[in-house]
């Protein structure tokens, strides 16, 4: 059905105001502006306090931004089949991308109460933080024939920002990836958000706890040794760090393969492990590792006074004074 346009622009006048957070858990509207669109020649069609600042969690894919406007027309006339008014918002980056929207219908006003509220889905993506424009158009109809009608149109713009809201946790496993240069490994990841903040990132190694273990499988190492902390997002490993390691007793005898591991530490606690990365002692310039620890086991001595015998057990036993070790 083809109609016949009529534009009237107008200037929004509004001033930014603090509300309370609607939902702690989700999006939260932070800051809303007073928005009322009007007409020459009719007067006030609608009024609500439009979001201006909203917080989107980062760990969640999609949420829900509702407020509510009030009619400032009689429900007669809004939700008039053929000449009431339709309102629709659109959230819209610089760059073209509608990031979500919805239309109050003349069908979709609230018949029993003064406040119809709307509703749109924002879901994440890369483009979703930062500072948009809901552009918001009002379609006041003035007459209609069924074929043809003729409407008033307001349209006005307002500017809202999509902040990031970071929730209270531990923080996410860093993904890295590792990297060679003569004897050093480079241990490499991005910074991760978190909240609180990440108080340090924790380089941990373990080695393989048989040779004829597959390195490609994390489930073939040992227990984790931590080797270095750090606040920055690189770890630089040298022959030194892994000798430590080597010479601490708790690598696995005859290891072949050594696996680094890194953990991101908060107030929350920390988070799982990375990826592992595994490298050869000899990338370290290294051979494999065949220190030993060393040995807790206990052994039993007879010890003899003329004809008296007794036994002692210890992980270096001697004899009482006057015993000898009897032989």
């Amino acid at each position: 059905m083809s109609r016949i346009k009529i534009s009237v622009a107008l200037v929004t006048m509004f001033s930014s105001i603090l509300v309370p957070a609607a939902n702690a858990a989700g999006l939260v509207v932070n800051t809303t502006s007073p928005v009322i669109s009007s007409i020459p020649n009719v007067g006030n069609i609608w009024k609500g306090d439009i979001p201006t600042s909203i917080s989107y969690p980062t760990d969640s894919y999609s949420e829900k931004l509702e407020f509510p406007i009030t009619g400032a027309l009689p429900i007669s006339v809004l939700a008039d089949r053929a000449n009431g008014v339709d309102v629709d918002f659109a959230i819209w980056t610089d760059s073209g991308v509608k990031l979500g929207s919805q239309t109050i219908y003349s069908f979709s006003w609230n018949p029993v109460g003064p406040n119809t509220m709307v509703s749109m889905y924002l879901s994440r993506a890369d483009n979703l933080y930062g500072t948009h424009t809901m552009l918001i158009t009002t379609s006041y109809t003035t007459s209609t024939t069924g074929l043809l009608s003729r409407y008033l149109k307001d349209e006005q713009r307002v500017k809202i920002s999509i902040n990031k809201s970071v929730p209270l946790k531990a923080p996410d496993a860093p993904v890295i990836k590792g990297s060679l240069a003569g004897e050093t490994a480079v241990i490499e990841f991005d910074s991760i958000e978190a909240n609180p903040q990440v108080s340090k990132y924790q380089l941990t190694v373990s080695s393989l706890t048989s040779p004829q273990l597959s390195p490609t499988s994390a489930l073939s190492f040992g227990p984790r040794t931590i080797i270095m902390e750090g606040l920055t997002p690189k770890f630089i490993v040298s022959k030194s760090e892994i000798n430590s390691y080597f010479s601490s007793g708790y690598a696995t005898q005859g290891s072949p393969y050594l696996l680094l591991r890194v953990e991101a530490v908060n107030a929350q606690g920390n988070s799982s492990l990375s990826n592992g990365i595994y490298f050869e002692p000899k990338n370290f310039g290294l051979s494999i590792f065949t220190i030993t620890k060393k040995s807790n086991t206990s052994k039993t001595i007879a010890c003899v006074k003329g004809q008296l015998t007794k036994k002692v057990t210890a992980t270096n036993p001697k004899c009482p004074a006057g015993y000898k070790v009897k032989k």
